[in-house]
């Protein structure tokens, strides 16, 4: 079985694509999700830059001030998923069109570069998925 019955990137319009996903959960209830999240910046190869943290992620739902840096990227798509509430999840997590362009991530403070948004989930303290953004920082 798969645990992603969608993933796609489709184009909107001339720079904007969208992002939609949808990933069953197979034990109901989550109550323990664990996220590490890193990013690298391509310099002769894709280096560690700037940041990795681990961090339990319904801590985070609860308090997400506490997390500055990861509630600006979490902030890009949250309006656009089912996971803008606490645990226990009881359902499949969605990603519907998430739309992004140019200027999505212009509120994350990097220099131009060529970047990698490295998320890994863990359930339960079991590492079940990794996701890999690919973005350029262009002004």
């Amino acid at each position: 079985m798969r645990c992603f019955k969608k993933c796609e990137l489709k184009m909107i319009r001339r720079g904007v694509a969208a992002f939609s996903m949808y990933a069953a959960v197979y034990k109901l209830p989550v109550k323990n999700v664990y996220a590490n999240l890193e990013l690298h910046r391509r310099s002769n190869g894709y280096k560690p830059f700037l940041f990795n943290q681990s961090l339990d992620y319904c801590f985070y739902m609860r308090n997400p001030k506490a997390y500055a840096f990861i509630n600006s990227i979490h902030d890009t798509f949250l309006n656009y998923s089912n996971m803008n509430h606490t645990c226990p999840y009881n359902h499949d997590i969605i990603i519907n069109d998430m739309e992004y362009g140019k200027n999505s991530f212009n509120q994350i403070p990097l220099p131009n570069g060529e970047y990698i948004l490295c998320l890994k989930l863990a359930v339960s303290k079991v590492w079940v998925a990794e996701i890999k953004l690919y973005f350029s920082r262009l002004d």
